[in-house]
């Protein structure tokens, strides 16, 4: 099992999928976000509390699935981060969502459900996603005094907690 990767990391390109999940992994060096991947990465089922600054700089060709860790933030920079596909980032302990977090475009799914988001900042309605956007078992409450998710092409899944 991995608890740790090198500084090196983030000059990685890999042309597929890159699984690292199910391991130890409580954090991602710096340079992570210069990592390429063509497919999917799978950080999944580790210790991950936080993500580094660098991972807006991320392209990832398919899915990023960030699920069952321990997240309890997004770095500013998500709203520059690019998947091809869905951004998965359900079973983590994310209380807040940054206002950047308006500019990020998911062709799929935004899966952000089992969590403890208590409030969605003013730009969530500008985030952009193709597919469904997943907000069960939060803190929200009743969304009914949020403005219109206008560029969600799919559902919006919001069933409180």
């Amino acid at each position: 099992m991995l608890s740790s990767l090198p500084e090196s990391f983030g000059g990685v390109t890999v042309g597929g999928d890159l699984t690292l999940s199910h391991n130890q992994l409580s954090a991602l060096p710096a340079t992570f976000g210069s990592a390429q991947v063509g497919g999917t990465l799978e950080l999944s089922n580790n210790e991950l509390s936080e993500l580094p600054e660098s991972v807006g700089g991320m392209r990832v060709g398919e899915d990023l699935v960030l699920s069952n860790n321990k997240l309890t933030g997004l770095p500013e920079s998500i709203g520059a981060l690019q998947v091809g596909n869905s951004l998965l980032v359900s079973y983590n302990s994310l209380s807040t969502l940054p206002e950047t977090i308006g500019k990020l475009n998911v062709p799929g799914d935004l899966n952000l459900r089992d969590n403890c988001i208590g409030a969605l900042p003013e730009s969530f309605g500008r985030v952009h996603v193709g597919g469904n956007l997943g907000l069960t078992n939060n803190l929200l409450g009743d969304l009914g005094n949020f403005p219109e998710f206008d560029h969600v092409k799919g559902r919006v899944y919001n069933v409180s907690s």
